[in-house]
């Protein structure tokens, strides 16, 4: 559901609406994340910023409303949880908001909505603070990236037994995965458009083809990729967007792909090219 179907449901059905703020240790200011509200004596609530994908909780949402708050990525996913829990036993919007001001180490807030019925203003009060992916910094984008990459080794079961090394002085390499048969050197591509993104991934194919290391692949996570399809050139390199979904699809294709003869002469036909 979009967050602008969701704000139809709540403005045409519901008798009080809140709006719940979510205030991090970071020092990014606090954002709205969340809509509550009653309908026909039941709470109900929706967040663009708390979703689970692929058996893990997906923090890109979360993180594109806080560029600092990588180390609150798992206090929020916690909090939000709770706050699930009490909506579902809560007999109106004001025991929510009563229950979130109780204790402020929550860092939740939830406040009356004072907007007009319009979508587009509630709408507004939900998105305030979203950065595009497009406008992040290099610093934003590596730590939405660096969030998602440790949720996804954590909690997929197809990826637990992978390592997780962070490139952190690297300025283009972010992350380094491990298993006993493959290494997968993270990038970030903020330069490339979208008609460039597989001479991008060919070049980086025939620098490993160079390497001669059959251990060594390549995800390349670029700025102008949109989508969860990831562009898999070759069974070692492949380029997708900062998408949650794409990244678990590529991460698992790079990790249980096995590298044999046919793999070889893809790698030596688009060298040669």
């Amino acid at each position: 559901m979009t967050m602008s179907s969701v704000a139809i449901a709540v403005l045409r059905d519901a008798d009080q609406i809140g709006l719940v703020e979510y205030n991090p240790d970071s020092g990014d200011p606090a954002r709205v994340v969340a809509v509550v509200w009653r309908h026909e004596k039941r709470v109900h609530w929706s967040s663009l910023c708390f979703s689970y994908e692929r058996h893990a909780f997906n923090p890109q949402p979360f993180m594109a409303k806080y560029p600092n708050g990588i180390c609150d990525v798992r206090h929020f996913e916690r909090v939000m949880s709770w706050f699930d829990a009490l909506c579902f036993s809560a007999a109106d919007v004001l025991e929510v908001q009563s229950k979130c001001n109780e204790d402020a180490q929550l860092g939740l807030c939830l406040k009356q909505y004072c907007g007009t019925k319009e979508v587009v203003d509630l709408n507004k009060s939900l998105e305030d603070g979203v950065l595009p992916v497009e406008k992040m910094s290099l610093e934003h984008f590596r730590a939405s990236l660096v969030a998602s990459l440790e949720g996804l080794v954590r909690e997929c079961p197809n990826l637990r037994d992978m390592s997780l090394e962070v490139l952190s002085t690297h300025p283009y390499a972010c992350a380094r995965l491990h298993t006993p048969k493959k290494k997968v050197l993270v990038y970030i591509d903020q330069t490339s458009d979208h008609n460039h993104v597989v001479p991008r991934l060919a070049r980086e194919n025939a620098a490993l083809v160079r390497k001669n290391d059959r251990k060594a692949h390549s995800l390349i996570v670029f700025s102008s990729m949109k989508g969860d399809t990831p562009v898999a050139l070759t069974p070692r390199v492949t380029g997708t967007g900062l998408n949650f979904t794409a990244l678990s699809k590529s991460l698992a294709r790079l990790t249980t792909l096995q590298v044999g003869k046919a793999a070889g002469l893809a790698d030596a036909q688009i060298a040669a090219q």
